[in-house]
């Protein structure tokens, strides 16, 4: 951890070797930096589950409204098998 690296990078073709390119420095990350790059995506990833939670509740009271609707649907046959049966329970 903490490393510092030098790059140099050269193209490969069929006539040969290229030159190579100017040097290029990485470093890793420390111990602690580590933590603290979580610390810093903490809210993004919070935030995106909290949406996608709510997304999913959106959905399911979508899917449950459309089922009670498609339910509580009256047919014309629902009417007159309840107008058949109320006649029945005067007469008896």
């Amino acid at each position: 951890p903490g490393k510092i690296y030098a790059f140099q990078v050269r193209a490969r073709t069929a006539v040969g070797y290229g030159p190579y390119s100017g040097k290029m420095y990485f470093q890793t990350l420390m111990g602690g930096e580590r933590s603290e790059m979580v610390q810093d995506r903490l809210p993004l990833i919070v935030g995106s589950a909290l949406g996608g939670l709510a997304f999913l509740v959106i959905a399911a009271i979508a899917i449950l409204a459309i089922i009670f609707k498609s339910k509580r649907r009256e047919t014309p046959y629902t009417d007159r098998l309840q107008q058949y049966i109320s006649a029945r329970g005067k007469s008896s």
